[in-house]
């Protein structure tokens, strides 16, 4: 069980994987503030340039680190989901297997009764 368990966890994080993007969605403002540059660079203004471009490359870190976090948030939630139904499978065999012990008892002490 605990081999199907690891191989379910598995695949469940690999289809995580696949399932969520690895590539980034560049915000609107980000995108707003690339074709301002680009404007800035045509019109030769070129100091605000490469103010708006440093200020682009931070915003563009930025969103990147926000993009992976929230990513391997989601996946550690999948995870945790697994894991929980996981466990309450457990829990329900486990108390199978105590109720099948019980009434083996049960049927041998009334044998013995008999």
């Amino acid at each position: 069980m605990e081999e199907i368990h690891a191989q379910q966890l598995q695949e469940a994080r690999e289809h995580a994987e696949v399932t969520l993007g690895t590539v980034y969605k560049p915000s609107s403002k980000l995108l707003d503030n690339r074709r301002v540059f680009e404007q800035l660079v045509k019109q030769k203004k070129y100091s605000e340039a490469h103010q708006l471009k440093a200020e682009n490359e931070q915003m563009e870190i930025y969103e990147q680190q926000r993009f992976t976090e929230v990513r391997e948030a989601k996946i550690a939630k999948l995870m945790e989901k697994t894991m929980t139904r996981q466990k309450i499978e457990m829990m329900a065999l486990r108390k199978k297997l105590d109720y099948q012990v019980y009434e083996q008892r049960r049927v041998r002490e009334a044998e013995t009764v008999q």
